[in-house]
């Protein structure tokens, strides 16, 4: 006969960090009080034939036979670290999303806080003057030079700490003399525990930028019905100011004790706007994305969890960080694709903070010149409510644009003869300019001149990318790289020439065309970290650079007056790709690229260069703008029952052997159409990706696609332990993604 748990003993939920889709019961520890025990709690359980970091997720779960229960080992926090609100989240997420819980959860922690390792605050040291120190200081006791340098520096106030002395730049080891000051009671050191080690203040608003009727009416019309749960998008044109709407609605919030949060596509690319808020809001901000240092997240997390930080700036991830009193949700240029992860729990950083705003019963705010097509929709049906800015914040002009047809002209390492022409003029008076390809590396594609072979990578198989400046071909796919030496084909020739245009090769034609221009590039060889993007911001906007040649890059963050010319070098390359999105991601990038000149006085032009003049997309964006295009694609995206007017779900499946990921997803397909349910869910046969990871083989795909998402999401769900188990048995890798951002 089965032992039931006592009525008088707490059963625990834990979700384990592992993936599982489930939760796990155990009992309390044996030598903690039930008291002790919290929600969103840290502890360490026995699991399996060892042990695991997991987090609770009840403490009065339904019973479980008593014989089958084991004993929490022990608690790693002694107090919540997250929030019920971020459980709920995170359990909507891996049910939408179909991914273990244990994983999901795991997202809501900075890494060091994934193992078994107590939350520690960090020993802070700073230093203060003794009165016998300011009374050697003016005295002249002191002779020595260093001394004397650091005695008057401490002088002039209460405390220092290392980072205030590091700032300083001393030309000499500072520490070697204070350790000296020290030892003869000129100055007193301190020592605290603090998990933050700047010296954080509650923040206060510094000089603002008096907002324009337009604004300001965008404003007010955020700030209506702002007590709870709301989706407002801020619609603004570029260069319409939405960066100073948002620091007006968060000072208004701070004035209140209430915390933010602003989710941006990519902190390296939009270091602008992160030096802005910490310019206005002097002291409680907080910066959080994938190049920061373990440390720091620790830092920055556990800052808003406590409240001790106010505004927190963050990609994606930053959508998981508890905060103590979240006032409002900012999603910077909402449309963006890399608030989507792809690999692992492939959610949406947008989507999941509309979800935590209603979860915590306050209003998000999408901010964006060119709002995804899901958005528009959402605004049509009445869910979301549309804020419009229709001119620029300075009242300038928007930029001429002019579409330049190429199919009869000639070009020079990409640039037209009108383009050429237009370049000169524009920097001749005194104007900066922004020559735009999404494409870096010399040449795209080497051929050899007898036989016609492509050079492929033999790791994956793509075209292997020319690159001048390191002599080399370069795979950017996998990364793997050769020089042109080794470069072979069928007849052994060496006589390869290239074929197509990169940012490389027009920064080498820019320089003879102008030799005695400034040019510089911006793509993923020239900018390595945030610091060389920095350096290149502060030669922008010094006037230091003519000409500027970049990638998409050059299509964030970048707010400079002095643009006066944006040449769009190569459009046709994504007009005819088999994606459902790409004409949507072309209207968006080439509004986004354009709207980076005119910030300033005087004339701006943007010249769009295409030998496919009588193309719809390009003409409706360029002379109606892109408010006018998203009505017509969102008709004919309902017209062919594609998404928002449908659900996608998207199988990857990743295999050494070339057929086995195939195979899986043929079995996986021949399973779901034998359900009741699938008769209205059209489930594609396999194809061979475009694109795949580094690690990855093989790779095919899958897609589902259901006019009701109910439907779709209950026969996945119905499904998901079948397909882990197939998976473990044609060892083959598998990843869902609901609501893919592509389909290649």
């Amino acid at each position: 006969m089965t032992k039931t748990l006592p009525d008088s003993r707490m059963c625990i939920s834990v979700a384990v960090f592992a993936p599982l889709r489930t939760t796990f019961s155990y009992l309390p520890p044996e030598s903690e009080a039930p008291e002790k025990l919290f929600i969103g709690q840290r502890v360490w359980v026995p699991f399996g034939r060892g042990f695991r970091v997991g987090v609770v997720t009840s403490t009065n779960c339904e019973a479980t036979p008593y014989i089958k229960l084991k004993k929490i080992a022990e608690l790693l926090d002694t107090q919540n670290l997250l929030t019920t609100e971020i459980i709920e989240l995170a359990e909507w997420a891996s049910k939408y999303y179909h991914h273990p819980i244990g994983e999901t959860l795991s997202h809501a922690f900075p890494a060091s806080l994934r193992k078994r390792k107590k939350i520690q605050a960090p020993v802070n040291i700073d230093w203060t003057i003794t009165g016998l120190g300011r009374e050697a200081l003016e005295s002249g006791k002191l002779k020595g030079k260093r001394q004397i340098e650091l005695m008057s520096q401490l002088a002039s106030f209460s405390s220092m700490n290392a980072n205030d002395f590091n700032k300083l730049n001393w030309n000499f080891s500072w520490r070697s003399v204070m350790k000296n000051l020290t030892q003869k009671n000129f100055i007193l050191q301190r020592k605290s525990h603090s998990y933050l080690r700047v010296a954080y203040h509650n923040a206060k608003s510094g000089k603002r930028v008096s907002l324009n009727s337009e604004q300001a009416g965008a404003l007010e019309k955020i700030q209506k019905q702002f007590d709870g749960y709301s989706v407002k998008v801020l619609y603004g044109v570029t260069g319409s100011g939405k960066t100073e709407v948002y620091m007006d609605l968060i000072a208004c919030l701070l004035s209140e004790g209430k915390q933010s949060l602003v989710l941006v596509p990519e902190v390296t690319l939009t270091e602008q706007i992160v030096q802005r808020f910490k310019t206005r809001f002097q002291g409680s901000v907080g910066v959080l994305h994938s190049q920061c240092k373990d440390s720091e997240k620790l830092e920055v997390w556990n800052g808003c969890r406590t409240g001790k930080l106010s505004v927190l700036i963050g990609t994606r991830s930053a959508i998981w960080v508890p905060m103590k009193s979240l006032g409002a949700i900012v999603v910077d240029e909402e449309h963006d694709v890399s608030y989507k992860q792809q690999d692992g729990l492939a959610y949406s950083g947008r989507d999941l903070a509309i979800k935590r705003a209603q979860i915590e019963n306050i209003p998000v705010v999408l901010g964006s010149a060119t709002p995804s097509l899901e958005t528009i929709a959402n605004i049509s049906s009445g869910r979301y409510e549309e804020i419009p800015i229709n001119r620029r914040a300075k009242a300038l002009p928007e930029p001429v644009r002019e579409l330049v047809d190429m199919s009869k002209s000639g070009r020079d390492g990409g640039l037209g003869k009108k383009l050429i022409e237009a370049i000169d003029h524009h920097v001749s008076v005194g104007g900066q300019v922004i020559l735009f390809l999404n494409r870096r590396g010399y040449a795209p594609l080497m051929m050899c001149r007898h036989c016609g072979t492509h050079q492929i990578c033999t790791s994956c198989e793509r075209h292997l990318v020319y690159h001048k400046v390191s002599n080399a071909l370069v795979c950017h796919h996998c990364g793997k790289k050769m020089s042109l030496e080794k470069a072979t084909n069928c007849c052994k020739s060496q006589n390869l020439f290239e074929i197509g245009i990169g940012t490389e090769q027009v920064e080498e034609k820019v320089s003879l065309l102008f030799p005695k221009l400034r040019v510089g590039r911006v793509d993923r060889d020239s900018v390595k970290n945030p610091k060389d993007l920095q350096e290149l911001f502060r030669k922008i906007a010094n006037r230091e650079i003519d000409i500027l040649i970049g990638t998409q890059m050059v299509a964030k963050g970048l707010d400079f007056s002095g643009i006066t010319l944006v040449g769009i070098i190569d459009t046709d390359s994504r007009l005819f790709s088999v994606d459902y999105k790409s004409e949507e991601r072309l209207a968006q990038l080439l509004t986004q690229v354009a709207g980076r000149c005119g910030r300033g006085t005087g004339q701006s032009k943007v010249l769009i260069q295409s030998r496919q003049p009588d193309n719809f997309v390009l003409n409706k964006i360029i002379h109606d703008g892109y408010r006018s295009y998203s009505s017509v694609a969102l008709k004919e995206r309902e017209r062919l029952g594609m998404p928002p007017f449908s659900a996608l779900a998207l199988i990857k499946a990743d295999s050494s052997i070339k057929k086995g990921a195939d195979q899986f997803l043929i079995c996986l397909r021949e399973k779901l159409m034998k359900n009741s349910n699938a008769v209205q869910v059209f489930v594609s046969y396999p194809i061979t990706a475009f694109f795949s990871p580094k690690r990855v083989k093989y790779r095919s795909l899958m897609v589902m696609q259901c006019k009701r998402r109910v439907l779709l999401q209950g026969l996945l769900s119905e499904h998901i332990s079948w397909i882990e188990a197939l998976g473990r048995k044609m060892r083959v890798r598998w990843i869902l993604d609901v609501d893919p951002e592509d389909t290649l």
